[in-house]
């Protein structure tokens, strides 16, 4: 019984042995099948000496660094292809400001917004829809959209 111990203990550093020896003197990744690496078949242009970014930027262009062959990808995307729809474009948002109420909670009667039929009373912080009543003061509110800010005035009587 001590006999097979011992033989199976050396039998297992032997392949250890082995197997370390390989690791250390074998190839890190096997050859990929179909790809050439010779110079003729791969030219890499010399950018050796390369004085500032713009000029590695050159080289990040010329060759993929991250294909084993350093081969232009095969498929090209088609998204550059595609005609883009036109359609009609919407006409710009048209709010009307009727009247304000002025107090400690000021609000204000607003014509346009969207969801609503006819005028609608608003205060300061109400959304609807993309539109936010930013700000409320005398004549005068603002509603704040995605990328639109609306100024919305009283008109003086008479004018």
């Amino acid at each position: 019984m001590m006999l097979s111990a011992r033989l199976a203990v050396w039998l297992l550093l032997m392949l250890g042995g082995v197997a370390a020896v390989r690791a250390v003197t074998g190839p890190v990744l096997p050859d990929a099948r179909g790809v050439t690496t010779t110079a003729e078949s791969n030219p890499v242009p010399d950018h050796s000496v390369q004085e500032n970014a713009d000029s590695l930027t050159a080289v990040i262009i010329d060759r993929n660094l991250f294909r084993l062959g350093r081969r232009p990808a095969v498929a090209t995307s088609s998204a550059a292809e595609k005609p883009v729809p036109q359609g009609p474009v919407p006409a710009p948002r048209r709010f009307h400001l009727l009247g304000i109420v002025a107090g400690r909670v000021p609000s204000a009667v607003v014509e346009g917004l969207p969801g609503a039929t006819g005028a609608r009373v608003v205060r300061e912080g109400e959304r609807f829809g993309d539109y936010l009543v930013k700000r409320i003061r005398e004549g005068r509110v603002d509603i704040v959209g995605i990328d639109t800010l609306w100024v919305l005035r009283l008109k003086e009587q008479g004018r």
